[in-house]
């Protein structure tokens, strides 16, 4: 699927050189999004014979590991900065179409895509009390250990955005964010910075 992501990214760079009939917006997407996870999020849109949209994007989403015990005491300086506190941690590579939706005089156009994705899942699991418990302040340990089971798993995504093009290079965009697969499914709102082609030939 990583394969297929670049081979697709590589396809739309070849279009925007090559196909300027076809290609009528080409432009970049960085933002953030929170909800049951929090997430960044980097994508390359293309728009294409009138309305239709192509996404290619790359997702890292994380939250707070369940079944984290109440006592867990991270080592050293983890309790302060939380970077010892055990996350889920996900990486997506999707693939999205859809529509592009444009308002009559407004600077604002509704995207409607969804598509497919490759996530790769990395969750903390079966916690238990360290042989040496020496977890607390000054301590280099926690107070348990646990284990990260790994999972490769397809996923569906979609993502309704209302777009605002500023002018012809730049932008931002407000949508809905959900990753839906076997593992734990990702909903949430996000906001991106969108640049580039921003505008191209569209009717706007």
């Amino acid at each position: 699927m990583k394969s297929f992501f670049i081979s697709t990214l590589f396809i739309i760079c070849c279009n925007s050189a090559y196909c300027q009939p076809i290609l009528r917006a080409l432009y970049g997407e960085l933002g953030g999004g929170y909800g049951t996870h929090g997430s960044i999020k980097g994508a390359i849109n293309t728009v294409i014979y009138g309305n239709n949209i192509i996404t290619v994007c790359y997702v890292f989403s994380s939250h707070k590991a369940s079944g984290i015990p109440s006592d867990y005491i991270p080592g050293g300086l983890g309790g302060i900065f939380g970077r010892d506190i055990p996350h889920q941690n996900m990486e997506v590579h999707g693939l999205m179409y859809g529509k592009m939706l444009y308002c009559a005089n407004s600077i604002i156009r509704v995207t409607l895509k969804g598509g497919i994705s490759e996530v790769n899942v990395n969750t903390p699991m079966d916690f238990k009390p360290n042989q040496f418990p020496n977890g607390g302040f000054l301590s280099s340990a926690s107070n348990y250990t646990y284990t990260t089971k790994s999972d490769r798993v397809l996923g569906i995504l979609l993502n309704p955005t209302l777009e605002m093009p500023f002018g012809k290079g730049l932008g931002m965009s407000f949508g809905l964010y959900a990753n839906v697969n076997s593992v734990n499914s990702v909903y949430g709102l996000e906001v991106s910075l969108v640049f580039g082609k921003v505008r191209g030939n569209l009717p706007f």
